[in-house]
């Protein structure tokens, strides 16, 4: 009875029977995955395998599937044993194979090059003679230097006027990038996040919070991703807007496509997927992007502590605050946030959301305050909607009187009744599908100041394109003085590089003014100039004005000169950046990004540059100072081997370089001499007898019959000493040393 019971357990639960182990080689889809694979097959042939081997083999498993040993036949797989190769050949469905992932993301690298030592500074200089005739000057400074694993970067203005020099320092602060956990710690000045019902403020203190540029990696915008299975080798094709964006060549198996550069609104994606015996499947999908929305579990925020700076131009600090946000992604279409702003005598409460969908994007913000004044209330809500064609948008924001929040006490003395208490506008904009070079709006504006004074103004743009023609008009109507506005325009392209245009127009208030103009480049040598020219008229007077601007490896400067009135006025601007460190002073353009310092030991006069060509030289040290890096991003640095000189060589022409943002990156290029040269040797006017050795203090070279002997590595005033069997005499070589083609004749004394 025992063993019978034991033989229906077994065929109820349908145990495989295992054969014995065998070693095999192992195909999936055609391709070897093992060449000996240990393997206990079951009786009827099947595979039996736990899930590490079917990852090693390209397998991807279902999450449904359990633990242990999984059948090849149950996954759908199908295993054929051949015989004579001893191997088995697996069949693998698409949907178990590896996943494709096609996302446009920036290439970004934690692994920054190490910072050089030095001040790096951007500078911008500017001299004019106004039109009473005194003389102005400015010097501004964006000036950065490694400090304490950070970059310190400090900016201000030195100005001269007829009442003599004064300087504005701007900000003051150290920043340190946390690049792997996409945070940035500063010290010093910095400015909190704004908010729907609050700017930002400039405080003196500590300042940490996450930072998207340390993150281009990620996407910050809710963009599905479209996916499916290809059955066999094909091409899909995305298109947004019926704009193809993307093409990518599929192997079988899932894959996903996600696009890049994406406009504001509604937006359409279509995936086209045809493979290779012509089969083609098209998956569309509608979907709404909301800037303020970030993508489901998304978190952005920010703390800041210290000093609420009252005035931008001066150090004047007020009362110490503290500041913190964050910003959640619930949902693709729903985005959650708060802000709490709080000094020892007031505090504020801010709430948002922000939703979107086809329909379009509303957003909602609630504010509490409590203060010295009493407690306050704040309240905005926005709605926006654009599509290829049309464009909506409304606001509205209101707050009481008691409301506080932390620009009130950021606010320079007397302007307090210049801040905005309740706002209204709305507009709408229309580009028709069949005529794209048309586009019209029209909006209304109101706004009310604490001052109790207010604002409404409505307003309607049409511009217009044919050929090498722009039209424009505008009007306005102001409400509060029902006095009507107005602008036309014309613009007309000369070629490629040139224009002219020209413009009416009448102010609210009654005023009128005209004006023509002339703007465009040339090519002066292997420079390109940017030149403007025209005439205004107004109800002061007649203006005649010209700009001329250039770009030089150094820099790019600009004149104007203005004639009013039969007075004259002109000036300069130059902007640059300078480096003081290592390599010693080095100039170069200015630098919005990051910036490089690249050595060459000892070679002058090298170019070296990136993607963009060749654009600096190394000075005598051989130093040069690359400008405009995009920081953590690692792109290639190339130096040109033909400035090189003929004796010398160098193991690579180009390296790759990543600089941390805001400060800059060290890049070297090894070089090596092979500077050959051929001495003979004489002692009294007669060639050495015999063979020796000939010994410097970088090398050691026989000696020849004849006296001669062959330097590898030969130094001006180096000192040599030859060895025979019978003496040793030495000899210094010359200041200048003559190439390997001229032989040079020594007396060894």
């Amino acid at each position: 009875m025992r063993a019978l019971a034991l033989a229906l357990a077994l065929a109820l639960v349908a145990l495989p029977v295992l054969a014995e182990e065998t070693i095999a080689a192992v195909q999936v889809n055609g391709k070897t995955v093992d060449a000996a694979a240990l393997l206990s097959p079951t009786e009827d042939g099947d595979l039996l395998l736990d899930a590490t081997t079917w990852a090693a083999w390209g397998v991807t498993l279902p999450p449904s599937t359990p633990k242990g040993l999984v059948s090849a036949r149950k996954l759908g797989i199908q295993v054929v044993f051949d015989g004579p190769s001893q191997s088995y050949r697996l069949t693998v469905p698409a949907s178990l194979l590896p996943a494709q992932t096609f996302q446009r993301r920036a290439s970004w690298t934690a692994d920054v090059n190490a910072q050089p030592f030095g001040l790096f500074t951007n500078y911008d200089v500017a001299v004019n003679r106004n039109l009473y005739g005194d003389w102005l000057s400015s010097f501004g400074h964006d000036s950065r230097t490694r400090f304490f694993g950070g970059v310190l970067e400090s900016t201000g203005q030195l100005n001269h006027t007829p009442n003599g020099f004064d300087y504005r320092r701007g900000q003051t602060t150290w920043n340190k990038d946390f690049i792997t956990q996409g945070t940035t710690l500063q010290l010093g000045d910095g400015f909190t996040r704004p908010n729907n019902l609050a700017g930002s403020v400039d405080l003196l203190g500590v300042h940490w919070g996450t930072n998207r540029a340390l993150r281009p990696g990620e996407s910050f915008s809710p963009v599905p991703v479209i996916g499916g299975i290809a059955d066999s080798r094909s091409q899909a094709e995305l298109y947004v807007a019926g704009v193809k964006q993307q093409q990518q060549k599929l192997q079988p198996g899932p894959y996903e496509l996600q696009a890049g550069t994406l406009r504001a609104g509604a937006n359409n994606l279509q995936v086209v997927v045809r493979d290779d015996f012509g089969r083609e499947q098209v998956v569309n999908q509608d979907f709404y992007l909301s800037p303020q929305n970030l993508p489901k579990g998304k978190t952005e925020w920010s703390m800041d502590a210290g000093l609420v700076r009252t005035s931008p131009s001066e150090d004047r600090y007020g009362s110490p605050a503290i500041v913190g946000q964050v910003k959640h992604g619930l949902s693709d279409d729903w985005t959650m946030g708060g802000q709490i702003q709080a000094t020892q005598e007031a505090q504020n409460f801010t709430f948002s959301n922000q939703v979107s969908g086809m329909w379009g994007a509303l957003g909602a913000d609630v504010g509490m305050s409590r203060s010295e004044q009493g407690t306050g209330q704040a309240w905005s809500v926005g709605y926006s909607y654009r599509n290829p064609q049309w464009s909506v948008f409304a606001n509205h924001m209101e707050k009481s009187k008691n409301y506080w929040d932390l620009t009130r006490d950021s606010t320079l003395e007397g302007t307090e009744g210049f801040r905005v208490v309740k706002s209204t506008s709305a507009g709408v904009g229309y580009t028709p599908r069949d005529n794209p070079q048309l586009q019209i709006s029209a909006a209304i504006n109101q706004a009310f100041l604490a001052s109790g004074s207010k604002s409404e103004r409505l307003s309607a743009t049409a511009r217009y394109n044919r050929g090498a023609d722009s039209f424009g008009a505008s009007l306005s109507y102001d409400l509060a003085t029902h006095s009507p506005g107005a602008y036309l325009s014309w613009r007309h392209m000369l070629g490629n590089q040139s224009s002219v245009s020209a413009g009416v127009s009448r102010s609210t208030d009654g005023r009128m003014a005209e004006a023509v103009q002339v703007s465009g480049s040339t090519g002066v040598g292997s420079q390109r100039l940017q030149y403007t020219g025209g005439v205004a008229n107004a109800e002061d007077g007649k203006t005649g004005f010209a700009t001329l601007q250039g770009n030089t490896p150094m820099g790019r400067w600009q004149s104007n000169v203005t004639a009013q009135g039969g007075q004259i006025q002109g000036g300069g601007r130059f902007e640059g950046s300078a480096w003081v460190g290592e390599g010693g002073l080095l100039m170069g353009p200015a630098s919005y990004g990051s910036f490089a310092i690249v050595e060459v030991p000892g070679q002058k006069d090298v170019p070296v540059g990136g993607m963009g060509g060749y654009l600096q030289k190394t000075n005598n040290q051989g130093y040069a100072l690359v400008s405009n890096l995009q920081p953590l991003q690692s792109f290639p640095l190339r130096i040109d081997t033909r400035g090189l000189p003929m004796d010398t060589t160098i193991d690579r022409t180009s390296q790759p370089v990543a600089a941390v943002r805001l400060g800059g990156a060290k890049v070297v290029f090894p070089v090596s001499s092979t500077h050959l040269i051929e001495i003979h040797l004489q002692h009294n006017g007669q060639a050495l007898a015999g063979t020796g050795l000939v010994k410097t203090s970088t090398e050691e070279v026989p000696l020849g019959l004849g006296g001669v002997a062959v330097l590898e590595h030969p130094e001006a005033h180096q000192t040599l000493t030859v060895t025979r069997e019978a003496s040793t005499c030495h000899v210094t070589l010359p200041e200048t040393l003559p190439d390997f083609s001229t032989p040079l004749v020594l007396e060894c004394l």
